[in-house]
């Protein structure tokens, strides 16, 4: 209710400052040009234009909000007086005859009670009815009242929003004209170059507040510089996520960008680390997906070329979960695998990753057994070769356990050895094959688990080493599961992390191989995620480098999950496979990572509806591309002329012709 009196009184504000009215007594004081007295000026007809010369020592927005602001009273109290039935010269002639100074601070004297009436509707009424005073003894009204009341009541309800808007153009016009700091002159952010129509004005802009605007004398839009360190992945930063080197940055692993998501540069994405995306999600090139790294893929989970998979990074499998080749499983990373599970290769299995096994568990070759990764065993548990055992990963056995060479024993992989545990030296152990272990399963060395062959690991399961997991072959990890080194993980094959899946190293996550992860989940490195394989993020999922993102390492895919390549996979990366998994390259798929493709079964050299070439609208790509790092409206990049050091606006004096003033007193006349 207070809205009209407000911006008539920041409009009083202005002019005292600037001395702006000829209209005003120079007799009178300046504390005396309050709202009040502006608002009966306007209804009496006795406020008048501030001239062109009078707005000189303004600034732009100023000068453009005080012309806006005296213009919307004019034709208020012009409208007011027309519903009053009046002409100015009739209140004049009224104002001759009576005491004109005691009845203008009279009129004064009632805005300012009603100022203080709590409801919005009284307060519009109070207005009203004291303009309705004042007309009516300029002329007594004998009927019409209501009618004349409702036409000024809408008068005034009009002149507060016009008021309104125009104070949210000023705001608007200051922010714009604001001069933006300079950033440092040791960033090693790349300059934007001048070949782009992208950002902010160029060589010959003409930016100003709005089209009305007063001239912009000598307006500099500041632009990205060596100094800047406002965000992403890139390097000499100390923000705090994305994939880089040398920055501690709060998003994404690029250079030049202010987007909210993840590394990358040219993108509108508002996720992962990437280059030349629409995507939400994950850091690629190329891709419309929600998710993770890679390119030329329309699957739903991870980041690879040619699959149709939902899910993680491998390579040759029809899983429905991890990073391999050659698998049909449905877990992990691995290659040649049928199995469920875990990351390998010629397995049929259901858990691991391994290669040549028709197992259910892990990580091995030529095994059909069901638990770990091995070479050559047809048994159901661990990797190793030469074996039909049950358990682990050795070689030249019959046994049911573990990966070892030279026993026909019945549990491990090892050798000289007639026992019925495993394979392994200087152990007091009760299960599998290894070394320095007092474990009571597998196949490892310098461990205290009870599973798997693995080395220095406290685990309970595979093998691996350095480990107190529980699982896998791996080594250095506390985790629970797989083969992996350096993690306190409870799955997978890793290396130095902490995280509770998968294979990978330096992680903390919970799943997958990769390396420097607090991830949850992948094959990675450097990460905080909680997902899939990549380096130097927090992020929760795939694997990238350096971001604090929450998906995926990966390029080109609209998929909604991990890094790999070729699958129609439901999981991750890997090449060559009809399988429902993994990332890989040489398959029929319909998904997969790669460039130039719109193809649905993966990149290849002769094929007529794959491959990346120079009219292509699918992946980045060096061409023509529609994905590709590209002209956005994100950040600073080689060929951008979004922010240019010698930018300068155009000075409007010199180009505009005729009254300026007139002109826009035409222009903001129009809007009435």
């Amino acid at each position: 209710m207070m809205e009209v009196p407000c911006k008539i009184l920041a409009v009083c504000l202005l002019l005292v400052g600037a001395q702006a009215f000829a209209a005003v007594d120079a007799a009178r004081s300046s504390k005396e040009l309050t709202w009040q007295s502006l608002f009966f000026d306007a209804v009496t007809g006795n406020l008048q234009q501030p001239m062109a010369d009078e707005l000189l020592e303004f600034e732009d927005c100023t000068a453009l909000y005080t012309v806006d602001n005296i213009e919307i009273l004019l034709v208020a109290g012009y409208k007011i007086r027309r519903c009053g039935n009046l002409e100015s010269k009739d209140i004049e002639r009224y104002l001759e005859r009576q005491d004109a100074v005691y009845t203008k601070r009279n009129f004064e004297r009632e805005l300012v009670n009603c100022a203080l009436r709590e409801s919005h509707h009284d307060n519009r009424q109070c207005y009203v009815d004291t303009v309705l005073n004042l007309f009516s003894s300029v002329r007594p009204y004998r009927y019409d009242r209501r009618r004349r009341n409702a036409c000024i009541f809408r008068e005034v309800e009009k002149a507060v929003i016009k008021l309104n808007a125009a104070s949210i153009s000023l705001a608007n016009c200051i922010a714009q004209s604001q001069p933006q700091p300079l950033p440092p002159q040791n960033s090693t952010l790349p300059p934007p170059p001048q070949n782009t129509t992208a950002g902010g004005p160029g060589w010959n802009t003409t930016a100003f507040p709005n089209t009305n605007t007063t001239p912009n004398f000598t307006l500099t839009t500041v632009s990205p510089n060596w100094n800047t360190t406002a965000d992403g992945p890139w390097w000499g930063n100390n923000s705090t996520q994305g994939p880089w080197w040398g920055n501690t940055t709060t998003q994404g692993p690029w250079w030049g960008n202010t987007t909210t998501q993840g590394p990358w540069w040219g993108n509108n994405s508002t996720e992962g680390p990437w280059w030349g995306n629409n995507s939400t999600q994950g850091p690629w090139w190329g891709n419309n997906s929600t998710e993770g790294p890679w390119w030329g893929n329309n699957s739903t989970q991870g980041p690879w070329w040619g699959n149709n998979s939902t899910e993680g990074p491998w390579w040759g499998n029809n899983s429905t979960e991890g990073p391999w080749w050659g698998n049909n499983s449905t877990q992990g990373p691995w290659w040649g695998n049928n199995s469920t599970e875990g990351p390998w290769w010629g397995n049929n299995s259901t858990e691991g990753p391994w290669w040549g096994n028709n197992s259910t568990q892990g990580p091995w070759w030529g095994n059909n057994s069901t638990d770990g990764p091995w070479w050559g065993n047809n048994s159901t548990q661990g990797p190793w070769w030469g074996n039909n055992s049950t358990q682990g990963p050795w070689w030249g056995n019959n046994s049911t356990e573990g990966p070892w060479w030279g026993n026909n024993s019945t549990e491990g992989p090892w050798w000289e050895n007639n026992s019925t545990q495993g394979p392994w030296w200087g152990n007091n152990s009760t299960e599998g094959p290894w070394w320095g272990n007092n474990s009571t399963q597998g196949p490892w060395w310098g461990n205290n688990s009870t599973e798997g062959p693995w080395w220095g690991n406290n685990s309970t399961e595979g093998p691996w080493w350095e480990n107190n997991s529980t699982q896998g072959p791996w080594w250095g990890n506390n985790s629970t599961e797989g083969p992996w080194w350096g993690n306190n993980s409870t799955q997978g094959p890793w290396w130095g992390n902490n995280s509770t899946e998968g294979p990978w190293w330096g992680n903390n996550s919970t799943e997958g191989p990769w390396w420097g992860n607090n991830s949850t989940e992948g094959p990675w490195w450097g990460n905080n995620s909680t997902q899939g394989p990549w380096w130097g993020n927090n992020s929760t999922q795939g694997p990238w480098w350096g971001n604090n993102s929450t998906e995926g390492p990966w390029w080109g895919n609209n998929s909604t999950q991990g890094p790999w390549w070729g699958n129609n996979s439901t999981e991750g990366p890997w090449w060559g496979n009809n399988s429902t998994q993994g990332p890989w390259w040489g398959n029929n798929s319909t998904e997969g990572p790669w460039w130039g493709n719109n193809s649905t079964a993966g990149p290849n050299w002769n094929s007529t509806t794959l491959g990346p070439n120079f009219n292509s609208t699918q992946g980045p790509w060096l061409g023509n591309s529609t994905q590709g790092p590209q002209n956005t409206t994100e950040g600073p990049w080689w060929n951008n002329t979004t922010a240019s050091w010698n930018t300068t606006t155009v000075d409007d004096r010199s180009t505009t012709e005729g009254n300026w003033f007139d002109h826009l007193m035409n222009e903001i006349g129009s809007l009435f």
